[in-house]
């Protein structure tokens, strides 16, 4: 993630409504070096036996990311939906809440 954000430090518009209305964000080195931190931990408290309790959702129009073959390096399910890198709140509502609610009935 951080060689992925350091080729894109600068301001980015958001692309859906904040309810806080701000318009941009900044990816900065600060920002760079907190993912860092954060990326030297990951696999502190990984867990063979949970992988299959960890979803990816990967939109087949994101031509941004392409961290789905890693993603399953270490886990077993990728959910796709026909939306892009950034799901609009409509796209959340029709793939990301169903897929929640069979996940929570599954259990």
């Amino acid at each position: 993630m951080t060689r992925f954000l350091s080729e894109r430090i600068r301001a980015h518009e958001y692309k859906s409504p904040r309810a806080n209305r701000r318009q941009y964000f900044v990816i900065d080195q600060s920002l760079i070096d907190e993912l860092a931190d954060i990326q030297a931990h990951q696999w502190d408290d990984y867990q063979l036996e949970m992988t299959d309790r960890i979803w990816g959702l990967f939109g087949e129009n994101d031509h941004l990311a392409h961290f789905e073959p890693l993603f399953l390096q270490h886990y077993t399910h990728a959910y796709h939906f026909p939306g892009a890198h950034t799901p609009t709140a409509e796209e959340v509502r029709e793939y990301y809440v169903p897929l929640v609610e069979k996940l929570i009935s599954n259990k």
